[in-house]
């Protein structure tokens, strides 16, 4: 709870006084830019007036009244933070900006008044600021200042940290600088006590206790002090210089005689500081040399004239005092000398007793508790521990890399010696690649694998040679010696039965690769077939090649399953293993041949009874000599000559078919004789010209209209099918039967016909639910009748589906807040719904004057549709207002299927415009007389609520 601050929200109503307050608790102040930190801390806490549409319910009043919102300080934090609002969001770009506007701050902010305390009773010192540099809020570089107990400024940046010179934030340009937007900001004026910065955004303020406050007074005494003591002139300086020089004399003798009565063990101390004592000489007589250093040779002249006073005091009594004294001030002076030797190489360089010595003297100078102390300590010790096992690691791994090394070479001599290659052994490709190429020790090469290049009996495969390497005995007796592995493979591991199946699947495709040549030339060459001819089928022909290779590996196969049958050392799995290994061998694409779907020689010959199929272009007729060729390879596929019958059945059903065709022409010709004006949809409003109640007309759907008037078209000319019936089913409901349309004229489902045209349709098709339409006065009603309940069912299912689209084109139509959005031509623009009552739709694409064009889909929400639409008015999305009708889309979340937005819709836009004109945002940051913040920020986290 020490970093929190307590403030409370009031609001009070203008009509009865009621406060209503609301207390919070924050971490932080963030406030809006302005010309000094008071001014906005004073526009945070200003009073806001909740009048018009922002009025508050008053409780008491019981009703919407104006009112007054502040915020309060209840309480304050021991560190006070600072987020000054540098960022900010930008309306007509839609993005971040960076305000690089001047903000002067002091260094000791007194915070009593906006607490209602008295002064000086809150009152806090700067102790860091945080700074980004850079122009632009999406790059630069972000940078801290902070100030330690001393009182002396650290700037960090990254890993560097430097001392800073002086209390100036350091924001990377002089008295101007140029923005983003190339406009120059000009620092101004600033005051003593103060500091001025365009890069700050956040200042950390720590709180002054009483003691601190009394520390404080002192120093500044001191300083005046010490000022004082500067304006003296040289020449006293250089009396009082002479005097410490012969009283420092006077004291060496009386330390020349302590010395003698001193121990062993003071001797040795002597010795040990002896070298300090040195150069703080050096350092000393450098220092008075220069007349800057006057004040401290009067400070060592006041402690010189002490010490005189007190002589006796000082020789016999606090000699060890004395040799204290001497010894401290030199080291003092080497910690500030070399107090940058803290980081960086330096510090690595140091011995382990000079970084403990100035460990100690940092602990010291930062009043480092003692347990915090030996937590340095015992991670100081671990990180050494970690980098020394590191280091380590890396001399192990720099060993093994030069042992594997020195084998590599040996493996690459025995190979370039080698005279005769009779005797060699095999390694794999894939171990020698990460022996050589991986940067692995020695002992995490894995064993050499032989495994990977042996077939189902045990031995080398001589598909898988281009997998391995052969290398003398001597060096492979070198790498199974180093890294084992087996099993051994030589010359003499080759497997003789895959050797001897390897020999006779290449002399099969050297012989079928000559017969395919020989068989293509014959059939090219073949002009008029004769008796000696023969009958094959042309998919099978096409394909043979493939066919005796399939054939070839079957009966390959079949052998390798014998053989493993036979013999009972090999084990069913490693049969089976081996079976699979040579069926991939075996199995090889041919090119230039699709993937046929003919498994037997001559199959597609075939009818259903397995005889031969009529004539038809699935023969063809090929000589003798090429059909003895193709015997060859497949023995037992049945022979036909050129005089073969066919299949009798076939023949048959030929010939009836035939028949039908003939009939369906004739059928043809008739019903476009008898329904002429059917056929050419002429005189088809004969019903509303009907003034006969009891004459009745009949519902024929659509589909059967298009494929009977196709049947009759083509029929003479190509084998065209006649329709099978009439099918009215799908116009009536499942349930109840009922008539799912309104009847009307003009449908795209169905049409209505005279019952002189239903007889004579009667005569040719059947139908399944005849539905009977009549013109009672200007309705027409029908048999069965219309299904209320069905029919709204299927118009909510029809608009469902018409709610699923993609790609489909919706209309943005941009409109001012004075402009009537209702439009005159309303119905000429809408979605396009499902209605009771189904037109015939439109082929002209929309022209909406005044209107964008969108390619949208179903699924994609209102807020990406916003997203869409801020390329085409440049306006954010909570700036815009889309209107569907009347009625306002708010619902971001929901797609646009949910907020019933049809195909064709026409949405109008109306956009939020600032009340003032906002050229820059920069410019009204830096304009101290807008007191009030942006009301379009309410309620966000850019500005307080």
């Amino acid at each position: 709870m020490m970093m929190l601050m307590i403030l409370t929200m009031r609001t009070c109503c203008s009509k009865c006084g009621t406060e209503y307050p609301t207390s919070t608790t924050f971490y932080e102040l963030d406030l809006q830019l302005a010309a000094t930190l008071k001014e906005a801390v004073e526009k945070y806490l200003s009073v806001e007036q909740l009048t018009g549409a922002n009025q508050y319910h008053c409780v008491t009043c019981n009703d919407k009244k104006d009112a007054r919102r502040f915020i309060r300080l209840e309480s304050l934090p021991e560190t006070l933070n600072i987020q000054l609002m540098r960022f900010v969001f930008h309306r007509d770009s839609g993005q971040k900006r960076k305000l690089n506007s001047f903000i002067q701050f002091p260094e000791d902010l007194d915070m009593s008044e906006y607490v209602r305390c008295p002064p000086q009773t809150h009152l806090y010192n700067l102790v860091a600021v945080l700074s980004h540099k850079g122009p632009s809020a999406h790059s630069g570089h972000y940078i801290a200042n902070i100030c330690n107990s001393n009182g002396e400024w650290y700037q960090f940046s990254d890993d560097k940290v430097e001392k800073m010179q002086n209390k100036r934030i350091e924001d990377g340009v002089s008295e101007f600088f140029i923005t983003e937007n190339s406009k120059v900001v000009k620092r101004g004026r600033i005051p003593k006590g103060f500091l001025s910065s365009n890069t700050a955004y956040m200042l950390v303020y720590k709180k002054v206790t009483p003691e601190k406050r009394t520390c404080s007074t002192k120093k500044n005494k001191l300083k005046k002090l010490d000022g004082e003591t500067n304006s003296n002139n040289n020449a006293t300086a250089m009396e009082k210089i002479l005097i410490v020089q012969e009283k420092s004399d006077s004291l060496n003798e009386e330390k020349h005689r302590c010395d003698t009565m001193s121990g062993v063990s003071d001797i040795n101390n002597s010795e040990k500081i002896l070298k300090p004592d040195m150069e703080s000489k050096q350092e000393m007589e450098t220092l008075k040399a220069s007349p800057e250093n006057v004040a401290m040779a009067q400070s060592v002249n006041a402690d010189s004239t002490f010490d005189e006073q007190n002589g006796k005091h000082y020789e016999f009594d606090n000699k060890e005092n004395k040799l204290d004294v001497d010894t401290k001030k030199p080291v003092v002076k080497v910690l500030k000398l070399d107090y940058k030797r803290l980081n960086g190489a330096a510090h690595r360089a140091m011995s382990c007793g000079e970084r403990d010595f100035y460990e100690e003297m940092e602990f010291e100078n930062w009043e480092v508790s003692t347990t915090l102390r030996d937590l340095v300590r015992q991670e100081n010790v671990k990180h050494e521990l970690s980098l020394l096992a590191i280091q380590q690691e890396k001399q192990k791994e720099i060993e093994d890399q030069n042992l594997k090394r020195q084998l590599v070479i040996d493996v690459y001599n025995i190979i370039s010696n080698i005279v005769s290659w009779d005797t060699y052994q095999w390694i794999p490709n894939d171990w020698l690649s990460k022996w050589l190429n991986g940067h692995l020790s020695v002992d995490g090469v894995p064993p050499i694998d032989n495994s990977t290049l042996m077939c189902s009996h045990y031995r080398l495969d001589p598909l898988k040679v281009n997998r391995a390497k052969c290398i003398p005995v001597t060096a492979a007796d070198l790498l199974y010696d180093k890294y084992r592995g087996g099993p051994r493979l030589d010359e003499n591991s080759f497997c003789e039965i895959c050797v001897k199946r390897r020999y006779k699947l290449l002399r099969f495709k050297i012989s079928l690769e000559r017969d395919h040549k020989e068989v293509s030339e014959l059939v090219r060459n073949f002009k008029e077939p004769s008796e000696t001819s023969y009958i094959v089928g042309a998919d099978s022909l096409r394909s043979w090649r493939r066919l005796a290779m399939e054939k070839f590996t079957d009966d390959m196969e079949q052998e390798i399953e014998d053989e493993d049958c036979q013999d009972p050392s090999g084990s069913q799995e490693d049969s089976k293993s081996g079976t699979s290994k040579e069926s991939e061998g075996l199995k090889e694409p041919v090119e230039g041949e699709e993937n046929e779907v003919i498994i037997y020689f001559n199959e597609d010959l075939l009818c259903e009874h397995s005889s031969l199929k009529t004539p038809d272009s699935t023969r063809k007729i090929v000589p003798r000599e090429a059909w003895v060729i193709l015997r060859k390879y497949f023995p037992e596929s049945k022979e036909y000559s050129i005089g073969a019958a066919s299949c009798s059945i076939c023949e048959e059903k030929m010939e009836n078919a035939q028949k039908a065709k003939k009939d369906d022409k004739i059928k043809a010709k008739q019903q476009r004789d008898e329904l002429n004006d059917l056929y050419h949809g002429r005189n088809r409003n004969e019903i509303l010209k009907c003034e006969d109640p009891e004459k009745t007309f009949y519902i024929v759907e659509k589909g059967f209209l298009d494929s009977w008037r196709s049947f009759i078209r083509y029929a003479e000319v190509f084998s065209k099918t006649p329709p099978v019936g009439i099918r009215n089913g799908f116009l009536l409901c499942e349930p109840h039967k009922g008539f799912l349309y309104s009847p009307s004229i003009n449908n795209e489902l169905y049409t209505i016909i005279t019952a002189d045209e239903w007889a004579k349709l009667m005569q040719f098709y059947d139908v399944d639910y005849p539905i009977i339409i009549k013109k009672i006065n200007s309705d027409f009603h029908t048999q069965p009748s219309l299904c209320a309940a069905c029919m709204l069912v299927r118009v909510e299912q029809e608009r469902l589906e018409s709610l699923k689209y993609d790609r489909a084109t919706i209309y943005i139509k941009c409109v001012e807040d004075n402009e009537d959005t209702k439009l005159e031509n309303d119905f000429e623009v809408a979605a396009k719904r499902p209605k009771m009552e189904n037109t015939r739709p439109s082929r002209t694409r929309r022209n909406l004057k005044g209107s964008h064009e969108l390619k949208v889909s179903s699924e994609i929400t209102l807020k990406e549709l916003k997203l869409m639409t801020m390329q085409i008015c440049g306006a954010g999305p909570y700036d815009q207002h889309l209107m569907l009708g009347e009625h306002e889309l708010t619902d971001h979340s929901q797609s646009l299927a949910a907020l019933g937005i049809f195909p064709g819709a026409l949405l109008t836009l109306k956009i939020d415009t600032p009340i003032e004109n906002e050229a820059d945002v920069t410019s009204d940051a830096n304009n101290p007389e807008s007191t009030f913040p942006e009301k379009g920020f309410k309620g966000t986290e850019l500005v307080p609520s």
